[in-house]
């Protein structure tokens, strides 16, 4: 929403309130604003959508500084996929496409994991995501390669996606594929 809509809002439904101010903000989050409020920092402690290896990752690296563990309430069987897995794409070099760094040999790579996937039954009946972590140009090359290599029937089938992180907000996959686009050479 743009920031003049926001003020229309604020000024028709908090008007005369005392937290006006803050809402008004659409940089601050409700987190912001309880913190406002009760003068404390509120976090999250229980996690109901992921599996307890994902959330144990989480707890590793982000969640250290303040203390604080998330809980997973959702669990899983033995017949459970492997929560994390990392591929290693030993020939991945970065190059820039109108600014952007694309990762062609990591682009492949991913084209390649999603089609054994399909073909996997450990994978059968799971939606799959692709998330690419810098820049659209990754994003669209790794889009153009899938759409060469997997029929339209899975695309759908699978709600097979690619984008950037935020184009998954409200929108869980049962497998997500991470293109991190970086390689060694991005620096040189």
């Amino acid at each position: 929403i743009a920031d003049a809509e926001i003020q229309q809002l604020v000024q028709r439904h908090l008007s005369g309130d005392s937290r006006q101010a803050n809402w008004s903000n659409a940089d601050l989050s409700l987190f912001d604003e309880c913190k406002a409020a009760f003068g404390s920092t509120i976090t999250l402690t229980e996690h109901r959508r992921c599996v307890p290896q994902i959330i144990g990752f989480s707890n590793q690296i982000a969640y250290i500084p303040e203390n604080i563990r998330l809980i997973p309430v959702r669990q899983t069987g033995s017949e459970a996929l492997q929560a994390i897995k990392t591929i290693f794409v030993p020939n991945g070099y970065v190059t820039l496409s109108g600014g952007q760094p694309q990762n062609l040999p990591e682009a492949e790579a991913i084209v390649e994991q999603v089609a054994k996937m399909i073909k996997d039954p450990s994978y059968r009946g799971m939606t799959i995501g692709v998330v690419t972590l810098q820049g659209n140009k990754q994003q669209d090359l790794i889009r153009e390669k899938l759409i060469h290599r997997i029929p339209p029937g899975e695309w759908e089938k699978r709600q097979l996606r690619v984008g950037m992180p935020p184009d998954f907000q409200g929108s869980e996959r049962n497998v997500i594929l991470l293109s991190m686009v970086m390689a060694p050479n991005a620096n040189s």
